[in-house]
């Protein structure tokens, strides 16, 4: 995993809403939705995805990181429902045609997929930054799906992500692991 920067938490919440914005929730958007503003994106991804960021405040966020994860990070990352994204990629395959529909159209593309995720793994301390646990994946399974895939076949290209660097892992995962 390649660090690029520093980011604030503010910055992945807009990002992840405006995902949302563009995405799942198009027909439920406010009227007072404006995807240009960020403070809008966070307050629709705030009103939207409160438990997984719940989880995330939880884990005591130190900071955040932009991040580019490396096709060698990939057996880290969970996703935060505690599957594996191979795991996730053979669910969607078998119970949603849609969501398979969509992995697959990135997938088999000659384009590499797009983030930026958005993340969160443990670590030692915020200036060293070294991931104690897994990095769980809160935004962006279907695109780390598709290039999951496209790195199975063949592919060699990083994904850039918004890591929040936290002191403890997610409760989730934190029964398989001692806290830092």
């Amino acid at each position: 995993m390649k660090i690029n920067g520093s980011s604030r938490l503010i910055d992945a919440l807009a990002i992840w809403g405006a995902h949302e914005a563009g995405g799942r929730l198009f027909g439920q958007l406010p009227a007072s939705f404006a995807a240009s503003d960020p403070s809008s994106c966070v307050d629709l991804v705030l009103r939207y995805r409160s438990p997984l960021i719940a989880r995330i405040l939880e884990s005591q966020p130190i900071s955040v990181r932009t991040v580019q994860i490396a096709p060698d990070d990939r057996s880290a990352m969970v996703l935060a429902d505690g599957r594996t994204i191979p795991q996730w990629i053979e669910a969607v395959r078998m119970h949603d045609a849609s969501g398979d529909a969509f992995c697959r159209g990135m997938a088999d593309s000659a384009q590499p997929v797009v983030g930026p995720l958005i993340c969160a793994a443990p670590v030692t301390s915020d200036d060293r930054a070294q991931v104690l646990g897994p990095i769980v994946l809160y935004d962006g399974w279907h695109r780390a799906a598709a290039w999951w895939m496209q790195v199975d076949r063949g592919a060699n290209y990083d994904i850039d992500a918004y890591l929040v660097l936290t002191k403890l892992p997610d409760r989730l995962f934190r029964s398989t692991q001692a806290a830092p």
